[in-house]
């Protein structure tokens, strides 16, 4: 929802007022040009702009890690984000508690604004941002050793995270509302919101029998179960 972002509900003139801005810079365009196909369909359905003048693009990474060997025995899980509650931080937590309890040596990475936690093999980085070169360190080291990028996110309109984890080589878990499935593609699963909390459990138990990159999406792909999305 757009409060999410702006921090509060719009009124109703406020956002009837941006609809009819965005319509009308949509009419103006030569070219629509969108993240996934969930975002180019509302702008087919919702503002009523030809098929043939949206075309899908996709986002590129903002950080780039170069993938490297890893301990893919250990299941070590990242979190990156900011929007806890939108990100759907709470139910991650708890598929990860749930997890740890039968594997104990799982750690979850928690990068952004989560709220500090103690958890059983859960660490809270806080915030890392790119341009300090000391937590741009910190973050890439993250992404080298984690087995797995999680954010099951309520919605999603892309998620550039998801491409970022793939180009450093692990798969991700995300949700089938939005965009991220075109983020994510052949290299994760999807769960469903409302069962996020098992899909991600049933997920992670998967995939931390995966010993080489390749199988960590397979695995992943395969084990959700309860939750799960196609």
């Amino acid at each position: 929802r757009l409060e999410d972002y702006l921090g509060g509900p719009l009124p109703g003139s406020t956002l009837d007022r941006w609809v009819r801005h965005q319509a009308r810079l949509y009419a103006k365009a030569e070219a629509c040009c969108t993240a996934s196909r969930w975002a180019a369909q509302s702008i087919i359905d919702d503002y009523g702009v030809p098929a043939e003048k949206v075309h899908v693009v996709g986002f590129g990474a903002n950080l780039a890690v170069e993938p490297t060997e890893r301990a893919w025995s250990r299941p070590r899980f990242l979190f990156v984000a900011l929007g806890w509650q939108r990100k759907n931080g709470d139910a991650l937590v708890a598929a990860f508690r749930e997890l740890h309890t039968e594997l104990p040596t799982a750690t979850l990475d928690l990068v952004g604004d989560a709220p500090q936690l103690d958890v059983p093999g859960v660490t809270v980085h806080g915030v890392l941002g790119l341009d300090d070169p000391s937590a741009r360190a910190k973050l890439d080291a993250l992404f080298r050793r984690a087995t797995c990028f999680v954010m099951p996110s309520r919605y999603e309109p892309f998620g550039i995270t998801y491409v970022e984890a793939a180009r450093g080589g692990m798969p991700s878990i995300g949700t089938a509302v939005g965009g991220a499935a075109d983020a994510i593609g052949p290299g994760g699963v999807l769960v469903r919101v409302g069962g996020a909390q098992i899909g991600t459990a049933g997920a992670v138990r998967r995939q931390q029998r995966a010993d080489r990159p390749g199988d960590g999406a397979a695995h992943i792909g395969g084990a959700v179960g309860v939750g799960a999305a196609q």
